[in-house]
């Protein structure tokens, strides 16, 4: 066609298409290489988005599962210490919890100490033997790491017993160790400690010593009420003046006395013992000087009787004595020793009347009845004698 153009005198123009068409496919191309790179980065950046992402989540999977074994831990000591005012029951509960992994990774061993006085007695114990820890219950204030915790009310931490020092009083034979240390606190007073032997090198994090320092004081406002509830039981119990068990304690005490008798075919014998003359002495002498007179008596009782006898006020200046396993002749005996006794280091005289229960067969009021009856008599007879109720009588 040019050639034929050509010959006829026709001027061509150069077809430029092709030259357009790959300028525009080139441009094209670079678009789609751009796009293309584009695209790669924006990959790049989703898929360490992602990776971030699933590192975060990783994370706070894992403080959940963290925090999660936490309130788990401190939901079981609080159930256990909400259980029972008996810290003999809920001591060894809350032991047996914290050696759960629940709060570390590790393996560890527990002992749980009450302060008493200058000494601390061993409370509770999981996974060590007693000879282990038997050197800690003479450790004083600011000696060893638990003297230092009892000193300062702070949770401790030692990674390793043979290099840091703190471990100077621990019994020979045990094997190196770290050791946390928890005061168990209540008002800022530090009532004993919670000591963990965990594997040595072992990391404790903060949240851990915090978690820890929150059981101590629950187990501190755990064993105070424990101790309060002791004291006012002991108080209902027990006779304020005197410090001996009153009617009360008595009854529960005679029943069991008759109830063991009953059981095992034994005799129960019971002394009642008055003071002669009592509203003349304190007539003469006034009511203080009265009730320094029944600490006394009641002293003098309490050195008197064996280990196995309960010493009782009844009431006034009446005193009472169960004497498990004994007969008549043998209650009668120490009823006269405990009437020269009081003549000879108080000053004044005593009556006494005893009776028995052969294997229990009786029951408390008439034992107590007949005892106070042999009492009546011994009044009768001219006082400061023993007199015994038989059923003649």
């Amino acid at each position: 066609m040019q050639e034929y153009a050509e010959k006829q005198g026709y001027k061509t123009m150069p077809d430029e298409r092709p030259e357009r068409e790959i300028r525009i496919l080139k441009s094209d191309i670079l678009n789609t290489e751009e796009l293309l790179s584009v695209l790669e980065q924006s990959t790049i950046e989703q898929a360490r988005k992602l990776e971030l992402r699933n590192i975060i989540l990783s994370e706070a999977e894992a403080e959940l599962k963290r925090l999660s074994s936490e309130l788990k831990a401190l939901y079981d000591v609080s159930w256990s210490i909400s259980q029972t005012l008996d810290m003999n029951k809920f001591l060894p509960d809350v032991l047996n919890t914290l050696v759960k992994k629940e709060i570390f990774d590790f393996e560890v061993k527990v002992a749980l100490f009450l302060s008493e006085g200058e000494r601390m007695r061993l409370a509770a114990l999981a996974g060590l033997p007693d000879t282990t820890i038997e050197p800690c219950a003479e450790i004083e204030e600011g000696e060893c790491i638990c003297g230092t915790a009892l000193a300062t009310g702070e949770v401790l931490i030692a990674r390793d017993s043979t290099k840091d020092g703190w471990h100077a009083v621990c019994h020979p034979s045990i094997t190196p160790h770290g050791r946390i240390v928890v005061p168990i606190k209540t008002a800022d007073k530090v009532l004993g400690l919670i000591s963990f032997y965990t594997p040595v090198g072992a990391k404790v994090t903060e949240g851990q010593k915090k978690l820890l320092s929150t059981i101590g004081s629950q187990i501190g406002i755990a064993v105070n009420n424990a101790r309060l509830y002791e004291e006012t039981k002991s108080f209902s119990l027990h006779d304020a003046l005197t410090g001996l068990a009153n009617r009360r304690f008595m009854q529960i005490q005679l029943d069991k006395s008759l109830e063991s008798a009953k059981r095992y075919e034994e005799n129960v014998s019971v002394i009642m013992a008055d003071i002669d003359h009592f509203k003349l002495y304190n007539d003469t002498h006034g009511h203080i000087e009265g009730d320094s007179l029944l600490v006394k008596i009641a002293d003098i009782i309490l050195g008197e009787v064996r280990r196995p006898d309960y010493v009782f006020r009844y009431g006034g200046e009446e005193f009472l004595i169960i004497l498990p396993e004994t007969d008549l002749t043998k209650a009668r005996e120490a009823a006269e020793r405990l009437r020269t006794t009081v003549e000879s280091e108080s000053g004044v005289t005593i009556s006494l009347g005893v009776a028995m229960s052969e294997e229990g067969k009786k029951d408390a009021i008439s034992l107590i009845k007949d005892a106070d009856t042999a009492l009546y008599l011994a009044k009768k007879n001219g006082r400061n004698r023993v007199e015994i109720f038989t059923a003649e009588e």
